[in-house]
């Protein structure tokens, strides 16, 4: 598999892209993107820098709320077989500096090249950690939701750490959990993949307190009968639908995120504006 890169600079948010080609025919452009929304507000875009390996990427940002009160980071590493299988392994941290509970919810979503129709197999062992400041505190699943969830384009692949969940302390120390799932190796049956995976990680953490989700390996494979589809492009190429600028373009996406039928930042048709949408828009900043 031979690699191409493009970057742009928007209004300081950093975009790096990949295009894969396989057997002499260029795929889409397969991208990543990295948001936070804090305490149910809308996403913030983290930007991204790529750091380009001999059989991977790897996608490292950080934000900081107003004043230090809190910050997001991502650092995970991509690797694409080009056969179908791909591996991540990294870290997603969210951390409150606030003297008041904050609720995080960080997203990191790949564009997966080839498409998985049908069904995938995933698997892999992960770390959850939480660092308690000396007034004691802690991390708790938000009501109703986990704090991590894997997602194949908008349907639920897996989801760990389900309210009510939570790891506490009375001083300071780190707290881990590891957690192993899909064994062997790829084995737990899934969705398929017909544009992107996502890696949320959504905390609520108490004042002065750090969580930390490490993914030592996370595979998705197909399943046995899937077939593996290049990437060739997007019908009706939602591009078109788009403004001469793009930093417009961002913050209407932004501003209409959720259940939106016929919205014109709507780009995948699902009835709904996210991250598949806002991955589509990374993917058009050619």
């Amino acid at each position: 598999m031979n690699r191409m890169r493009w970057r742009s600079l928007v209004a300081g948010v950093t975009v790096s892209v990949t295009v894969c080609t396989t057997g002499g025919v260029s795929a889409a452009p397969p991208s990543a993107v990295a948001t936070v929304a804090v305490d149910g507000a809308a996403p913030q875009v983290i930007p991204l820098t790529v750091y380009a390996q001999p059989d991977s990427d790897r996608f490292v940002g950080e934000l900081d709320g107003p004043g230090g009160a809190w910050s997001a980071l991502v650092n995970v590493v991509v690797a694409p077989d080009g056969d179908g299988l791909m591996q991540l392994a990294g870290t997603l941290l969210a951390s409150n500096a606030s003297d008041a509970p904050v609720d995080l919810d960080l997203n990191f979503t790949v564009d997966v090249c080839p498409r998985l129709p049908g069904n995938t197999l995933i698997g892999g062992i992960m770390q959850l950690q939480v660092l308690i400041g000396g007034g004691g505190g802690g991390l708790f699943a938000p009501p109703g939701d986990a704090v991590f969830r894997l997602r194949h384009d908008t349907s639920s692949a897996a989801q760990h750490y389900t309210d009510p969940f939570f790891m506490q302390g009375t001083g300071a120390g780190v707290i881990t959990i590891l957690t192993l799932f899909g064994l062997p190796i790829p084995a737990l049956p899934a969705p398929g993949i017909e544009r992107s995976a996502t890696l949320r990680f959504h905390p609520v953490l108490t004042a002065g307190e750090t969580g930390r989700l490490i993914l030592t390996s996370l595979s998705i494979a197909p399943a046995p009968g899937t077939v593996p589809v290049e990437c060739e492009g997007r019908p009706g190429d939602p591009c078109d639908l788009l403004a001469d600028d793009p930093f417009d373009d961002l913050l209407h996406l932004l501003s209409v995120w959720g259940a939106c039928p016929g919205c014109r930042y709507d780009l995948d048709d699902d009835g709904e504006v996210g991250f598949s949408d806002l991955l589509i828009l990374l993917a058009c900043w050619q």
